[in-house]
């Protein structure tokens, strides 16, 4: 690590650990399984049913939206298009 990084601790939390201000509320941002890995879900019309074990991103959604809808993507993004879920 470089010397002037202003860091004084990283820790990993215990899996299972919820990153909270206080009872009832909870914050993402670990390296947890419970935050890191979650469904995206797609409906409609041009949507190919059943559940697809692909590993996919956040930022693959705009991209598959606008192939769904026709709409041509006007500049690089850093996601691509999730195939399985388009009929």
């Amino acid at each position: 690590l470089p010397r002037d990084l202003p860091w004084l601790v990283c820790a990993v939390p215990r899996p299972g650990y919820i990153w909270s201000d206080g009872p009832g509320s909870t914050t993402h941002g670990t390296s947890n399984p419970d935050d890191v890995n979650g469904p995206i879900v797609f409906m409609g019309p041009g949507i190919r049913a059943g559940r697809h074990a692909d590993t996919v991103s956040t930022v693959d959604i705009a991209p598959t939206l606008a192939k769904l809808l026709g709409v041509k993507v006007g500049e690089k993004v850093d996601g691509r298009v999730i195939k399985g879920a388009l009929r």
